[in-house]
């Protein structure tokens, strides 16, 4: 795919969008902690953060591809303990013994997340690819990777409490979307333009 690609700018689009309605989402369920009819809106955040990571390697690409597997293999990873956890508390298995076990897993995919965003984040302040945005998915990571926090029980009731970290985390998915749409617009811009995002 070449850095000028239309598909490449449509792809970016498509992950700007996805991850303005996932930090929205993903910001207020941890302000609203939604239950109920509201529950599945958990879940279509989640979905939505992983399409804006699709859009956030198509602003990469082709570049830096050992730093972009990286990044694909850990948060793989922590989205297979991610659906885990998050089908374990769809199904109802949050009020039984397994509870723990699960939301262990689910939890513990966050960190994992974090490593390969920060991967990507490398990536992309290497390349510049995210013009003067390019840092903004190593602050995604970090946040991310201090989700590790959530695995203490003490830890978790406090966050849960004051939903500040997760908010922040929410917000920072929509600076990237942001960002992946100033990237996909200067994209569109004659190439001599292009160099100055």
């Amino acid at each position: 795919m070449t850095l000028n690609n239309p598909r490449r700018r449509t792809a970016i689009r498509v992950g700007a969008a996805a991850s303005v309605i996932g930090g929205v989402l993903t910001a207020a369920s941890a302000i609203t902690h939604f239950h109920g009819i509201t529950r599945p809106l958990v879940p279509i955040g989640v979905v939505c953060l992983g399409i804006g990571m699709l859009g956030l390697q198509a602003a990469i690409m082709p570049r830096e591809a050992a730093l972009r597997r990286l990044g694909w293999l850990l948060t793989g990873v922590g989205i297979i303990l991610g659906v885990i956890g998050m089908g374990g508390s769809a199904m109802g298995i949050v009020g039984t013994a397994a509870a723990r076990v699960i939301n262990t897993g689910e939890h513990a995919g966050l960190p994992f997340i974090g490593a390969g965003m920060i991967a990507w984040g490398y990536a992309s302040v290497r390349t510049r690819a995210l013009g003067r945005w390019s840092a903004v998915p190593l602050f995604v990571g970090a946040l991310a990777l201090a989700g590790i926090a959530m695995l203490n029980a003490a830890a978790l009731a406090y966050l849960e409490r004051t939903p500040v970290l997760p908010s922040v985390f929410g917000a920072s998915w929509i600076v990237l979307g942001l960002a992946l749409f100033a990237t996909a617009r200067k994209l569109g811009l004659p190439s001599r333009n292009v160099v100055a995002l």
